[in-house]
């Protein structure tokens, strides 16, 4: 069930979180080490994995639910979006002073001709 839910969620956010974090001149070298680093950890955790369960059975999976434990406790902590913030709001706290909000109201009686 975990995976259910986390395959909905997750995959999604892999590529959209960063992208919308990051400024668009540093997006795709922050995409690719994302996905270097992830890539390099999945490798490690398919050699980790059988030894692990050899050592500890079924125990193991205990060490799992600690560690969604830790990843549940940072992204409530530290994700600015899990806040309460809006997007632009986020992205003033990444970008600082060089953040711009372009924003265009338009108003039914000001675009008719009188």
């Amino acid at each position: 069930m975990f995976y259910v839910f986390d395959n909905f969620a997750f995959n999604a956010l892999l590529y959209s979180y960063p992208v919308e974090i990051l400024p668009c001149s540093v997006r795709t070298e922050g995409l690719s080490v994302l996905m270097f680093f992830g890539n390099g950890f999945t490798s490690i955790n398919a050699f980790v994995n059988p030894i692990g369960l050899q050592g500890l059975g079924w125990k193991l999976y205990g060490v799992y639910v600690a560690w969604l434990g830790v990843e549940t406790f940072c992204v409530w902590m530290f994700l600015v979006e899990t806040k309460g913030p809006s997007l632009e709001a986020a992205t003033a706290c990444f970008d600082g002073d060089r953040a711009r909000v372009d924003t265009v109201t338009l108003d039914k009686d000001e675009d008719t001709p009188e």
